[in-house]
């Protein structure tokens, strides 16, 4: 998978992607974006980027967080994650964060005496594997059940002559 929100897939390869859990399907993919303290370089060395990325994994691995990709950069972090249903996206990521700062600042001496890593701020986007018209027209679709057309859809502004699905 790639960065990419908007694909064309079929039925079957959209449910290879869902993740079935003991009660729910699920496909909760988010892209999260970081910064460090005040945006400065602190990861210019090679050394410095290559153990971040290890403490995001070895976070994300810890916690059930599967990482798509992962891009340390001199001055931020972006990350393509999944992770459960009962995990929400600001817990997810504030694992990463904690973590990898604590791992970080622990092997880097000239960062020891540093309070925090990382600035407060974060950027997280849900992606997915559908448009947004893709899930109107499957919310248009299921109006019919086996008992025939739903009359209250006529409540929402839905009617046979509107709606293609129908």
């Amino acid at each position: 998978m790639n960065y990419v929100a908007h694909k064309n897939l079929s039925e079957s390869e959209i449910m290879q992607e869902l993740k079935h859990y003991a009660h729910s399907v699920a496909q909760n993919t988010y892209h999260f974006q970081w910064t460090t303290k005040y945006r400065d370089d602190r990861f210019r060395s090679f050394y410095r980027r290559r153990l971040c990325e290890g403490a995001i994994r070895l976070a994300a691995h810890n916690h059930g967080i599967r990482i798509v990709a992962l891009r340390v950069l001199v001055d931020h972090v972006h990350a393509f994650v999944e992770f459960p249903p009962a995990m929400s996206p600001s817990k997810a990521m504030g694992l990463l964060k904690g973590i990898s700062s604590r791992i970080v600042r622990r092997n880097v001496p000239h960062l020891a005496q540093e309070k925090a890593l990382w600035s407060p701020g974060k950027f997280i986007r849900s992606v997915g594997t559908v448009t947004s018209g893709a899930i109107e027209n499957y919310i248009a679709k299921s109006a019919k059940n086996q008992y025939g057309l739903q009359e209250a859809l006529a409540d929402f502004g839905l009617d046979k002559a509107r709606s293609p699905a129908l």
